[in-house]
């Protein structure tokens, strides 16, 4: 799979990619097919290790899981929040 460094932002199958984008990982472009010519915002970069590819997979892996287990975390918080009282019997009154 042909891997391309980014020199400077630039947008490639819909995505916005930059040299600096930390948050999202969006450092370099992974690529099914080799990009011929390859986008001047772009270097292309060696290929990949096995090792490399099991290291970066494992990171991607753990990094969704621990998304996961916030979000989860996060819907229990919201859902535990109400702002009426919704027992049985109770009744919301309205300005009207």
């Amino acid at each position: 799979m042909p891997r391309y460094k980014v020199l400077e932002p630039g947008f490639h199958d819909g995505r916005m990619y930059k040299p600096n984008h930390a948050k999202s990982g969006r450092r370099v472009v992974h690529t099914d097919k080799p990009l011929k010519p390859v986008p001047t915002w772009l270097k292309a970069m060696k290929e990949e290790t096995a090792a490399e590819k099991k290291s970066r997979i494992a990171k991607q892996k753990k990094t969704a899981k621990a998304d996961a287990d916030k979000a989860a975390e996060d819907k229990s918080d919201i859902d535990a929040v109400t702002f009426t009282d919704q027992s049985p019997g109770s009744s919301v009154e309205t300005l009207g």
